[in-house]
């Protein structure tokens, strides 16, 4: 018995140490959007999420922010806003004038404990819901169209210390767009990004 006790405080002092602490963070980002999709499989063309320049693979730039809570533990949380521009424009094709696609996500955040990491890179899972917001215009009209999508959200990443308040931050994330027919195909791509991490 005094050994089980001994090995149960060693794990609540490795994950949960005396010290522990929490930091609200603010982490602005700028990536590339890739490998980019508008259905899984083949689209029927009975909504309007079609891509009339066959651009939706194409790599993007995008930008944002992200805003949460993350404890010296496993737990955080976080609100994540992204932009896309020229999301179904191939720019050599005059069928789509402008375009943009934008997220709101609210993530669960699964991090390597500070107890582990130290002041190396700290290694995180991150997943969660939210919104894909998507708008394409053409000159005379015909592909006009936006939506507001539901869409899931996973990927991971890494915090690396830079000083006692920030971190640079690398990320890969998944967003999928749900597949609704009353709201037709959402959008899915991946999502490379890196960015600092300011603590508060």
């Amino acid at each position: 018995m005094p050994r089980r006790l001994a090995v149960l405080g060693a794990f609540i002092t490795l994950f949960y140490p005396a010290s522990a602490s929490a930091d609200w963070l603010i982490s602005p980002f700028v990536g590339v959007k890739f490998g980019g999709e508008i259905c899984p499989t083949s689209c029927p063309g009975v909504n309007d999420l079609v891509d009339p320049e066959d651009a939706t693979g194409l790599k993007k730039f995008t930008f944002g922010a992200s805003g949460g809570w993350l404890s010296d533990g496993v737990l955080g949380f976080e609100g994540d806003f992204a932009y896309i521009a020229g999301y179904f424009d191939r720019g050599t094709d005059p069928t789509v004038t402008s375009s943009k696609a934008y997220t709101l996500m609210g993530n669960v955040i699964l991090a390597v404990p500070v107890a582990i990491s130290r002041d190396g890179l700290r290694p995180y899972l991150v997943g969660g819901i939210g919104f894909v917001r998507w708008t394409r215009k053409n000159p005379d009209d015909v592909f006009n169209a936006s939506a507001l999508q539901p869409a899931l959200e996973f990927g991971g990443g890494a915090l690396g210390r830079l000083t006692n308040r920030s971190s640079v931050r690398f990320e890969l994330r998944r967003i999928a767009g749900r597949d609704d027919p009353d709201l037709g195909y959402g959008l899915s791509f991946w999502r490379a990004t890196v960015g600092v991490a300011f603590r508060y």
